[in-house]
């Protein structure tokens, strides 16, 4: 609560009790589908994956501004392919291309800025 009153960026420290509490809530969904909860839980767990794949943007832009190239790639990669569909993904894919063109990798580098394109034509 008080980091929302301070407006503190979360989104750098580690999730670990947000992977629980997206695990408990997907639990509920799949055991109770019907119940009166798990419309709720379903958006909880919207919010805790998009939480998730900024942590892991994070994580790979600190990655990628110290160099760490591959690093940085399989981060961003990994955020993508567990949070598909995340607000962050388009931030994924920026992280992706960047990596790939410090690596030399231009053709890949091209691949992933036309699949940032194509998804989000104002995230380009």
């Amino acid at each position: 609560m008080l980091e929302r009153v301070f407006r503190k960026d979360t989104t750098n420290r580690p999730p670990k009790e947000l992977e629980r509490a997206y695990a408990s809530l997907r639990r509920l969904v799949e055991r109770f589908p019907a119940s009166e909860y798990a419309p709720d839980a379903e958006q909880r767990m919207l919010y805790i994956k998009n939480r998730l794949a900024d942590y892991e943007n994070h994580v790979a832009d600190y990655y990628l501004r110290r160099g760490a190239y591959v690093a940085a790639l399989n981060r961003a990669k990994a955020a993508l392919e567990q949070f598909n569909g995340a607000s962050g993904n388009a931030r994924s894919l920026q992280i992706m291309a960047a990596a790939y063109e410090n690596l030399g990798m231009m053709d890949l580098a091209a691949d992933t800025q036309k699949v940032l394109a194509e998804n989000f034509p104002n995230e380009g």
